[in-house]
């Protein structure tokens, strides 16, 4: 029960920031590869957090049945996780990021005891689980799963995408930016004028989907690992990939792009069956 202890953590944690974060829609200008991850702007921001985190500590203690010991190593694994998250260096997120995974998949392979229903709310998941024929500590661990499909899988799979990315301050190999789209205008072969259209302009967009995409895709594949179905999970990955082409095809010079995507699907497909595993042993 760690294991959905930890993925409880993470999830309440990164969930409270995605609620009080400021909504944004680019990266830095400063930072163009540093992960674009939801934090509060204020100290306000921050207790809400904490008391979030407190509040599902006491729940798993109190209520679900977890013993102390299992709480405070799951509380601790998501508070160091999320702290090393919010560091400037690429290779420190990514020790967050292997902290959280290297602690869940541990605590799967232990396969510890799971809890016994305490207080009225484990009471009520047990009532939940005999309802629907399924076993208490699954059905705890398939709640705590489906909030660390959330933000909380957004956040890691942010950071290892753009961990993937280089540039001259990293590899010290120049990469290409993208040109400004442009209109020329031209008499009898002479250009006369010539229109910029600025990059703000580009980038700005008030549509974020990819923060409602990632959850969803995940959630479908947690379900086709529970049901059985590795056909959905194949078809969600072939129509991810018709639909992502246009943007693929685009970049024929660097192909990053087409590696982007992989390293994007693939993380967050195996984050998702990470979470199904949980459940199923």
């Amino acid at each position: 029960m760690i294991a959905s202890a930890i993925m409880l953590m993470l999830g309440t944690v990164w969930t409270a920031f995605a609620l009080v974060s400021p909504r944004r829609g680019g990266r830095s200008l400063e930072e163009p590869h540093a992960p674009d991850l939801p934090r509060p702007s204020g100290v306000g921001g921050w207790i809400f957090a904490s008391v979030c985190l407190l509040a599902s500590a006491s729940l798993l203690h109190w209520g679900v049945g977890v013993s102390g010991l299992d709480t405070s190593i799951a509380t601790s694994t998501a508070v160091i996780s999320t702290l090393l998250l919010f560091r400037r260096t690429r290779r420190t997120r990514l020790i967050g990021v292997a902290i959280a995974v290297v602690s869940i998949v541990a605590a799967v392979l232990l396969q510890d005891a799971h809890p016994s229903p305490v207080g009225v709310v484990g009471q009520a998941l047990a009532r939940a689980a005999a309802t629907l024929g399924v076993e208490y500590g699954a059905l705890a661990a398939a709640i705590s799963a489906l909030l660390f499909l959330g933000p909380a899988c957004n956040a890691l799979v942010t950071v290892i995408v753009n961990a993937a990315h280089t540039d001259e301050e990293t590899s010290g190999v120049p990469v290409e930016t993208p040109h400004e789209p442009s209109w020329k205008l031209s008499i009898r072969n002479t250009e006369v004028a010539e229109i910029r259209k600025p990059k703000d302009s580009i980038a700005a967009s008030g549509f974020l989907g990819g923060r409602f995409v990632g959850p969803l895709e995940r959630l479908l594949v947690f379900a086709a690992f529970l049901a059985s179905m590795p056909i959905l999970i194949a078809s969600l990955v072939a129509v991810k990939g018709v639909v992502r082409f246009p943007e693929i095809s685009a970049d024929q010079d660097r192909g990053a792009k087409a590696e982007e995507f992989l390293v994007g699907t693939l993380a967050s497909l195996l984050l998702a069956a990470l979470s199904a595993v949980t459940v199923l042993v």
